[in-house]
């Protein structure tokens, strides 16, 4: 069973996007921060500074990892 992450993830980046007429009242900054804010959120009960989610849907939406977890220099 996956959990609801990839489904909640996939949900706010239709509602942020263009194709929403509220998109406009977001700049890039807001949605980085909503959908970080997300996994913090989600996750924060747990101990483990490493999670697996096993959700298929995380393949297609790979390319947006680094905007909410850049890499640490």
């Amino acid at each position: 069973m996956s959990g609801p992450v990839g489904g909640f993830f996939t949900s706010l980046l239709g509602q942020m996007s263009g194709a929403n007429e509220f998109s406009v009242f977001l700049d890039e900054t807001q949605k980085k921060a909503i959908l970080k804010g997300l996994f913090e959120n989600y996750y924060a009960a747990q101990r483990d500074k490493v999670v697996f989610d096993t959700n298929r849907l995380w393949y297609s939406k790979m390319r947006r990892s680094p905007i909410c977890f850049p890499t640490p220099r």
